[in-house]
């Protein structure tokens, strides 16, 4: 399938390619080197901030189709340009990708190279998230070079919970060109588990051995969005965000430095890395137990229905909440049996799909999404 528009396409990366790329580098202070990989290819990467397009446009100088949320075509105006200039692929979070796939394994026939940020979604603990199955069958059904390609310091940079930005470090780059043939000596779980290793990125990790400081104000504000449960009164919900430092009602207090440490009297965790990964474990011995009623419950938050022109258009309003078997946003009840996927959009707008229907949840306050996400994914026994 020849994308129409194509010659207009690469001209625009081309120019828009060489007029950002200083900006780019100097803004987020990048260090990335230029490559041309002179045969077809599909690029993934991983993800961190809203950046990362244009830091791998940056970096790699062929033209190359990116796969976009679907939330950018329902820009009105925007959209259409967008569309126009660069005729990205459109993906759905929270719902089956077998089209998007489809498309994607269309371009690549015609003989463009596609990038994908393999994770699907920002991280909110710093580390790379779950790189499903069908990345890799992807890669090694392409019949072109996989590139796999990693950009450090985003974190820190632009935290996926937090409305500002900070002046730090970034690195970028290639780690690998694997060719068609050595793909298909593999198996597709094979080429998945190399495109995890390759990708891997844990932000606190990388600081324990090449410090940097990412320097900024209200450096903790918004963590709730990502930090929900309480380690000293094992309450939900009560902590509350203040320029640097996070609080709960019962007194326990901590604050972040421009390294991203975490520090505070009796605080067990020293990086939002391990306060998540405790979360983590709390919310599966919840959807173990024997809980009657609601396990998370906020309110209040709109729920809209997304329409075949990417229009939204208001569905129910209410507090929303989860039990074992139903996530309810006020009169509307659904199935968790019956919702094929879940994710999160930007910072706190959970999606996702329900008999063929796309939703996206948004909230005017600071909402904690992540622990909807985080129970729904184990109560359908899925990795967190």
């Amino acid at each position: 399938m020849q994308v129409k528009g194509t010659a207009r396409h690469v001209f625009v990366y081309k120019v828009l390619r060489n007029l950002l790329k200083p900006l780019v580098k100097s803004k987020l202070r990048l260090e990335a080197g230029e490559e041309t990989i002179e045969r077809q290819f599909l690029l993934l990467s991983n993800h961190n901030t809203n950046w990362d397009p244009l830091i791998a446009a940056a970096s790699i100088r062929d033209h190359m189709y990116f796969v976009a949320s679907e939330h950018i075509f329902s820009w009105g105006a925007a959209s259409n340009v967008i569309e126009y200039l660069a005729s990205p692929i459109p993906i759905f979070k929270g719902a089956p990708a077998s089209g998007t796939v489809m498309e994607i394994l269309d371009r690549i026939k015609a003989g463009h190279n596609i990038a994908i940020f393999a994770e699907g979604d920002r991280s909110f603990s710093g580390r790379t998230e779950r790189i499903e199955p069908v990345i890799g069958k992807l890669a090694r059904n392409s019949n072109v070079a996989l590139v796999t390609f990693r950009i450090e310091g985003g974190y820190f940079t632009s935290p996926r919970w937090s409305d500002t930005y900070r002046k730090g470090r970034m690195k970028a780059g290639i780690v690998k060109v694997y060719e068609p043939e050595t793909l298909k000596a593999m198996t597709a779980s094979e080429v998945n588990e190399a495109i995890k290793n390759d990708l891997y990125e844990d932000a606190y990790e990388r600081q324990r051995t090449d410090k940097a400081e990412y320097k900024g104000k209200h450096l903790a504000e918004h963590l709730e969005r990502v930090l929900f449960l309480c380690p000293q009164c094992k309450i939900t919900g009560d902590l509350m965000s203040k320029e640097d430092s996070i609080k709960c009602s019962c007194g326990l207090k901590a604050s972040i430095d421009s390294s991203g440490s975490l520090h505070g009297k009796d605080l067990p965790f020293d990086s939002v890395t391990d306060w998540d990964m405790w979360q983590r474990e709390e919310v599966r011995k919840l959807s173990e137990g024997k809980v009657t009623g609601s396990i998370f419950s906020d309110g209040p938050v709109s729920l809209y229905a997304i329409g075949p022109a990417h229009e939204r258009l208001l569905h129910s309003s209410g507090r929303i909440s989860m039990t074992q078997e139903n996530l309810r946003i006020g009169e509307s009840c659904f199935q968790i049996s019956s919702i094929p996927d879940m994710a999160i959009h930007g910072s706190q707008d959970l999606v996702f799909s329900c008999d063929r229907i796309n939703y996206e949840l948004k909230s005017e306050s600071i909402l904690n999404a992540w622990k909807y996400l985080l129970l729904y994914r184990t109560i359908r026994g899925r990795d967190i």
